[in-house]
Parts: structure tokens; sequence; C-alpha cells
């Protein structure tokens, strides 16, 4: 009996394992990804409050072009 179950937690170890495993990583991504929302948005926020909102067909102001790219580089 106790050869059974050592037997089958050999078997379906590696399963488990990989389980856990890629279900370790989906919540590390998704958790990356809920950080760089919350960069984003608290940026665009920043920009919003520096040079005012703008209609969606207008050209972004040059400024707010250079500190998008800054805070990219920063937040990298």
């Amino acid at each position: 009996m106790a050869e059974d179950i050592t037997q089958l937690v050999g078997d379906i170890s590696p399963y488990v394992t990989a389980a856990v495993a890629a279900y370790g990583a989906a919540v590390l991504d998704k958790a990356k990804d809920e950080s760089a929302e919350a960069g984003v948005a608290w940026g665009r926020k920043m920009l919003q409050r520096i040079f005012g909102t703008r209609d969606e067909h207008d050209a972004p102001h040059p400024c707010a072009i250079w500190l998008t790219g800054l805070t990219m580089l920063i937040s990298r």
C-alpha cells in the first residue's frame, strides 16, 4: 500500500510541479501588467494636469511626448 502511494506521488509529481509553475508565472505576469497599468495611469493624470486635456484628434503637445518617453525610460 505504501509502495503504491509512493509510486503514485512519483508519477504525478512532475505534472503537479509544472501546473504550479505555470500558475505562478501567470500570477507574476498579471501583477506586472497591473503595476505597469498603474504607472501609465499615474503618468497620464500628471500629463493631463500639466498640459490639460485635448480633443482626441489633436496632436499631443511636444513636451507631453518627451515626458512620456522619459517616464518609460525611468520605469525600466
